[in-house]
């Protein structure tokens, strides 16, 4: 069977579902921002492993997260903070 004729259905390209901002016809960015995310998105978006995160909490470092119930989950905007609050600070 050929399938070099097959169209891809509307809205089938693959977005970054990561990204604090989208296209227009996202949801918005402010929307974005307060979505939470669970240990294994807030690893990838951070690019490390989960048991880094594990160990976080267990250390009470930062990132912040939120409980669930008994879920663990991230705000977009405090993975944001984190990054920021790690940044090295050059002297001029």
């Amino acid at each position: 069977m050929n399938h070099s004729n097959v169209v891809p259905a509307v809205g089938a390209e693959k977005r970054n579902h990561l990204s604090p901002v989208g296209p227009a016809e996202d949801v918005g960015w402010k929307r974005t921002l307060h979505r939470l995310l669970d240990e294994g998105e807030a690893a990838e978006y951070l690019h490390c492993s989960v048991a880094f995160l594990r160990r976080c909490r267990l250390l009470q470092k930062t990132p912040r997260f939120v409980r669930v119930g008994r879920l663990v989950r991230y705000r977009l905007q405090d993975l944001h903070e984190f990054i920021e609050g790690g940044a090295a600070k050059v002297a001029a």
